[in-house]
């Protein structure tokens, strides 16, 4: 594939594990595509091939339902749906780098300090919607007086509980509302 790719690109040598790697998620995003619109919602191999994707010879799918309907692969395949059905705070970065958002929260800082994992977990796992609506919100809470002052009050608690049960877990929402004030 590399060399395929030399032909029509110029690109250096150090690009090419990038390049096999998007060749590869773009692989599994086509497989994936095709056999929920071409495989899943059919009962008959029959019904499959006559609603084949065109750009797809007949007889490579055939081999691929033949693939997907060995029951060793449909054991992996419903264990995959298991595990994915329990995660319960999936990423929300999509193909972004966790090291870029780690440097990207550290540029937010006054003192360049590495973030913390809680920050690092909010990074990564809050929507873009529900971070608009908490700025939103917060903003809200920064311009009412009694904001500031359940604020204040939230601080002192926080800290001491902190401080009492040695606990870093809490400090995620001790952070948001130093954020507000």
């Amino acid at each position: 594939m590399w060399k395929y790719v030399n032909t029509k690109f110029i690109l250096p040598d150090s690009g090419e594990k990038w390049v096999i790697q998007a060749i590869r998620d773009a692989w599994k995003r086509f497989k994936g595509k095709i056999k929920q619109k071409h495989f899943v919602p059919f009962d008959t191999i029959e019904d499959m091939v006559k609603n084949r994707p065109t750009q797809v010879p007949e007889s490579q799918f055939i081999k691929l339902i033949y693939y997907w309907s060995h029951p060793t692969i449909q054991s992996i395949s419903e264990k995959n749906k298991k595990h994915k059905e329990q995660q319960k705070f999936p990423h929300r970065m999509g193909p972004i780098n966790f090291g870029r958002v780690r440097v990207a929260l550290r540029a937010t800082k006054e003192t360049n300090e590495e973030p913390k994992r809680f920050e690092m977990f909010l990074a990564t796992r809050t929507s873009r919607k529900r971070k608009k609506l908490i700025r939103k919100h917060k903003m809200q809470l920064m311009n009412s007086k009694i904001g500031k002052l359940l604020v204040k009050q939230m601080r002192k608690l926080l800290s001491l509980y902190l401080e009492k049960n040695n606990q870093v877990g809490l400090g995620a929402m001790e952070d948001l509302l130093h954020d507000v004030t």
